[in-house]
């Protein structure tokens, strides 16, 4: 990681621990005091027991050991503000960053993502009209989503603002809801999938790799399909367990809507339950229409996200899709 970058951050100037190493960081943590550093170590949502016991370990290190043990960076500026959690973007850690800010007493307060280069801009830019979407177009109930406090590009950095919600992720349980609202985002245009405006765009970025094999083969399996019937819907793009928050007041709060499509297609819940198996077993099954539209929308993110190491580990074999 250029630690350079972090000092553009809307922060005032600290001193932060990289968790676990500087070069991938998936953390990163304001040790100024051990008060800053639990609050913000307490804004992390472990899954998991291996998880929870790195949480618990961290908790009870002393500072001069965390800075002892991980790469120390100084974060923010003299002419930053607030202090909080720095989650870096997985796969380009230098590229966007979201930021959980904490008030002066130490409260979560609001989430500020940044983002450095264009491909993450776009990114930022598409959830901010996805969410001014869900506002001004769907009703909120027991399902929510953030809103947007400002969007705005200064020094060729684009930053969203949106609100804090403090919760778990939603259960098992929850899901049935969670479904409901889903199926209330699909609009009453149909397309056979050759027309469907989604796929016409998945296939538009697919252009550019037609020498991919995986690439060709989900292309060629499209064909069997090309005369079935899917609406138009409003798309989440990458629902998941952790992008789905359960607030203390029981409301069920969707986040991170970057990947989202206006006139998608709707698979974003059958897209959570490929996601779980084939994160799992590196292997999924194509026995539908439906299988294969994941799997498709699984390849046009990596390709969007030009993520281009991940694609080289994506195959076909007899009509399962591989990680190898």
């Amino acid at each position: 990681m250029n630690l350079e970058i972090l000092k553009k951050l809307p922060l005032k100037e600290a001193d932060y621990i990289l968790y676990p190493d500087r070069k991938y960081p998936r953390l990163i943590f304001p040790v100024s005091n051990k008060k800053v550093f639990l609050k913000a170590l307490n804004m992390y949502k472990s899954i998991g027991i291996l998880s929870l016991i790195k949480k618990t370990l961290l908790q009870v290190l002393p500072i001069w050991l965390l800075k002892m043990i991980y790469p120390l960076a100084l974060v923010g500026s003299k002419d930053g503000s607030g202090s909080g959690l720095i989650i870096p973007w997985v796969h380009f850690p230098d590229e966007k960053f979201t930021i959980l800010i904490m008030d002066k007493d130490y409260k979560p307060e609001r989430i500020i993502k940044c983002a450095f280069s264009e491909k993450a801009s776009k990114m930022l830019q598409n959830e901010n009209i996805m969410l001014e979407y869900l506002k001004n177009n769907i009703k909120q109930g027991n399902i929510s989503f953030p809103k947007v406090i400002s969007f705005k590009k200064r020094d060729n950095i684009t930053y969203l603002t949106i609100d804090y919600f403090f919760g778990d992720y939603a259960q098992k349980q929850d899901f049935k809801k969670i479904e409901d609202f889903f199926n209330k985002l699909v609009k009453k245009e149909n397309f056979t999938l050759k027309e469907h405006p989604y796929i016409r765009k998945v296939l538009s970025k697919f252009e550019k790799y037609n020498k991919n094999i995986t690439i060709n083969s989900l292309i060629n399996m499209l064909d069997k399909y090309s005369n079935e019937i899917y609406p138009l819907s409003l798309m989440h793009g990458d629902l998941g367990p952790r992008n789905i928050i359960k607030t203390p007041n029981k409301k069920i709060v969707i986040i991170d809507w970057e990947e989202g499509d206006i006139n998608g297609i709707p698979l974003d819940i059958k897209y959570m339950i490929f996601r779980k198996e084939f994160d799992s077993k590196k292997s999924y099954k194509i026995k539908d229409s439906l299988d294969l539209l994941c799997a498709l929308h699984y390849a046009f993110i990596i390709i969007s996200k030009e993520n281009f190491s991940d694609m080289k580990h994506l195959s076909i074999i007899k009509e399962n899709i591989i990680w190898n």
